[in-house]
């Protein structure tokens, strides 16, 4: 996977232009990155190839912050929110493990929170999430795995909140959400001496106020939440209530929804319920649409297709079967303009992919063109960036969400994924270098540090 962090709004030291900054809002991302050693540039044969931390922003400029690990590689993951002025991340310097860092947005300086796991071993900080004045993650110290951590920024003010295990085992605490100014999350944890499977738990902050919620599977077996979002104040999970195999009290993984009490943690709809060994609805890409929250998900009849849920178990349904019967349309790469999504997905038996629109209704779902494979898509300013071939045209198209309107504008084989939206731009990788676009011919340039170098793709 690609470290993608956070986008915000504040301008870091020695970033940025300012003629540019006067007219378009200044965004940012801190990312973990690697200059080109090959080639490109005065600083390419011999430069420093580790992984270390970066700024790109949406004018193009990209900088590194600091070589963390000078006999290697920090390989630094970020929080994906600022906090007290800081944005935290974990990160290996050639002394310690991967540990808890900040960085400061004032001056640029990094510096350690916290060697929670003392020496050269890891505790390994993830899952960063802000509540009630504190950051919250997961991290290991001794026999305490992935359990419950918080920071105020200090290393006195770094402690552990909670362990859920209390018999050897990690916690795999993660899937923050906030509901009702409380905190929840999933992990594996132990309960009158009996091992719980993932579950949801919830916590004020304090160690006395976390606690299980609720047990959707009795023992260890666990839930499995997966696929969470917090919309019209409760939170939207994919998960199971019993043993995969349907009846009428045992659903498979389907759509649950929680007010953030036990008895008010229910099954909303068993939407595959048919009589397979594995009735999976394997549900995904839950996407806002402001009265509406689409999703792709497969009922056992049809593939996996575009579905849609007002919170209510009548209205949770099937938008649209776009590749019609047993097939899935594989929609893809949701993006959000004025309470319409834009995606990618299969249409029919050929199997060529397709730009289409959603209101979340089925009247409201069109086809926009046709491609014989397209890839992803992002939204800017300038329209809608698709990265797709037709014919012998194959590279970037720009699109004003109709066929008439989406025409092909840079030219290029080797471009695939698109990687970063910092509107109005787009970042994408071409032939294992960043590049950017801002839907123009003439804006579409390879992304380049202060001295000249390329920036290649990193796949951890």
């Amino acid at each position: 996977m690609k470290y993608i962090v956070l986008i915000a709004t504040a301008l870091l030291a020695g970033c940025g232009s300012d003629d540019d900054s006067t007219t378009i809002p200044y965004n940012f991302q801190l990312k973990a990155l690697t200059a080109a050693c090959e080639s490109g540039g005065e600083g390419g044969e011999g430069a420093d190839c580790d992984i270390e931390p970066w700024i790109i922003d949406n004018q193009g400029n990209i900088k590194q912050i600091t070589d963390l690990n000078p006999n290697g590689s920090s390989i630094p993951s970020f929080s994906e929110n600022e906090f007290n002025g800081k944005y935290y991340f974990a990160a290996s310097d050639s002394v310690h493990g991967r540990e808890l860092w900040s960085l400061d947005t004032s001056d640029n300086s990094v510096s350690m929170v916290k060697d929670i796991e003392e020496g050269a071993d890891s505790s390994g900080p993830g899952n960063f999430f802000v509540y009630n004045e504190s950051l919250y993650f997961s991290a290991t110290q001794g026999d305490f795995r992935s359990a419950l951590w918080k920071t105020d920024g200090t290393s006195d003010g770094t402690v552990l909140v909670f362990d859920p295990r209390t018999s050897n085992g990690s916690a795999s605490v993660g899937n923050f959400v906030e509901l009702n100014n409380k905190l929840f999350f999933t992990a594996y944890g132990d309960v009158d001496d009996q091992h719980v499977g993932l579950e949801w738990w919830v916590s004020d902050g304090s160690t006395e106020g976390t606690s299980l919620l609720t047990e959707l599977v009795t023992g260890s077996d666990g839930s499995g939440i997966n696929e969470t979002i917090v919309w019209k104040n409760k939170i939207f999970f994919e998960a199971t209530d019993g043993n995969n195999t349907p009846s009428d009290t045992e659903h498979s993984y389907s759509l649950f929804v929680s007010d953030g009490s036990a008895n008010g943690t229910i099954l909303l709809k068993d939407i595959n319920p048919t009589e397979v060994a594995s009735s999976e609805a394997r549900i995904d890409s839950f996407t806002d649409l402001g009265e509406r929250l689409i999703f792709t998900a497969r009922d056992g009849v049809y593939g996996s297709e575009l579905w849609v849920t007002d919170g209510t178990t009548e209205g949770t349904q099937l938008v649209k079967d776009i590749t019609e019967g047993a097939s899935s349309s594989t929609i893809r790469s949701f993006k959000v303009l004025d309470n319409t999504a834009y995606f990618l997905a299969y249409n029919g038996d050929s199997r060529t992919s397709s730009l289409w629109r959603t209101d979340g209704t089925s009247d409201g779902t069109t086809n926009i063109m046709d491609f014989d494979n397209a890839t992803d898509l992002e939204v800017i300013d300038a329209g809608i960036i698709v990265s797709a071939t037709l014919g012998e045209s194959s590279g970037l198209w720009l699109s004003d969400g109709t066929e008439q309107g989406t025409q092909l504008f840079y030219q290029d084989s080797d471009i695939g994924w698109l990687n970063d939206n910092l509107n109005p731009i787009v970042y994408f990788y071409k032939n294992n270098e960043l590049w950017y676009t801002d839907g123009s011919t003439e804006g579409t340039k390879l992304a380049v540090d202060e001295e000249g170098r390329s920036i290649s793709s990193i796949d951890i």
